[in-house]
Formats: C-alpha cells, structure tokens, sequence
C-alpha cells in the first residue's frame, strides 16, 4: 500500500508538472470552454484552467485519506482507482491543453484536437475500470452501487455490484463507440444518455434483488 500512495503522490506532482507547463507556454488568453461540437467557444484568461491542479489534489489527497479510514481490502481498492484516476486526469490535462493551446495561436495551432471526442475517450476507459473494480468490492460506504436496498445486506450488494459493474463496463464501451463514431455535436448527449441508462437499470437491479432476496426470505 505504501508503493501505491508513492505512486499517487507522483502522479499528484506530474498533473501540478502539465498544469505549470501550460501556464507557461499558453498566451494570456486562450480557450477556456468548448460547445457541444468540440470546438473552442468562448476565450477567457489561462489562469481560468487551475481548477485542473485544484481537482488533481482533491482526488490525489482526498481519496487516500477515505481509503485510510476504510478496512484494508477496500482502502487497496479506492487508491488503485485514484491511480487510475490520476493518470486518465493527466492524459484529459493534456489533451484540453493541446486543444487550448491550438485555439489560441499558440506553435500548436496546427493540431486538429477536439476535446469533446477526448473526453469521450477518457471517460469510456474510466467507467470500464470502475465496472471491473465494483464486482470486487466488500460493502463500504465509499465506493459502488450504494443504494439502501444494496446496502441491506452483503448478498444483494454482491449481486448489485456485479449488475453495477457489468452496465459500467458496458456504458464505457459504448461512450468510447459515440466518442470515436458519431457526430461531434451529439457525443456528449450521447456519453449524458448512456451514463444515465446504465445508472437507473443498476438502481432498479439493486431493488429488484432486494426484493427477491426478502421475499425469498419470508
């Protein structure tokens, strides 16, 4: 466990590292929100990107510090998902900052980027390593499918976090799919409608295998 926190903490320094490097390289003004087709819709200061380190210490610091108060099975599981999650904001870092940068005059102009197809990547392979971790989690109350009825009991969380976890891996493939295939201006409609789907069939699995099991009980 102390290899992985060594390993956060370096993923923590090298989103700070992206972060300052843009701040360096980027002109004073540059793309700071981009439309539903990808492309840069409104430029506004750099320092408007800072929320990127804000979030990289929020996650990098706030989830060892949940993993230290749960058991120690669940806590090895929270900071290898804030492994994966550091790594996939770094990757996200860059990919806005080149998109950023490319909006803005910058020697990286001549990129074609497009953040929103970005986002779709990186959000898909998220949401595929979520669905393979839930599966494997013990009831917690920090991570999966927490809903009463898959709290009630160890057998309906194991069940719901097996449901959760395939309609994440699920919900990843296919915003992966909408990221590389369809049309920019319905990508992120498509990642909002997808996330949403998955979530509320894993909700009604969660009630549906509470009932069975009490019913079955009674």
């Amino acid at each position: 466990m102390k290899n992985i926190r060594k390993v956060i903490y370096a993923l923590i320094v090298l989103n700070l590292v992206v972060d300052a490097a843009f701040l360096v390289l980027a002109p004073d003004q540059v793309a700071v929100h981009f439309g539903a087709s990808g492309e840069a819709d409104r430029i506004g200061s750099k320092y408007e990107h800072l929320w990127f380190p804000a979030l990289a210490l929020a996650f990098g610091l706030g989830l060892p510090f949940i993993a230290k108060r749960s058991d120690a099975h669940d806590g090895d599981k929270l900071l290898k998902a804030d492994v994966v999650l550091l790594a996939l904001m770094a990757v996200f870092s860059l990919f806005v900052f080149a998109d950023g940068l490319s909006s803005s005059g910058s020697p990286f102009a001549a990129l074609d980027l497009n953040v929103g197809r970005g986002a779709a990547l990186v959000a898909g392979i998220a949401f595929v390593i979520c669905g393979n971790i839930m599966p494997k989690s013990d009831r917690n109350e920090a991570f999966g499918l927490r809903t009463p009825w898959s709290l009630s009991n160890d057998e309906v969380w194991r069940k719901s976090q097996r449901f959760g976890g395939y309609a994440m891996i699920a919900s990843g493939v296919l915003t992966v799919v909408a990221g590389l295939a369809l049309p920019m201006n319905l990508v992120m409609p498509a990642m909002v409608a997808i996330l949403l789907a998955a979530a509320g069939a894993s909700i009604v699995a969660s009630y549906v295998y509470y009932r069975k099991h009490y019913d079955f009980a009674e």
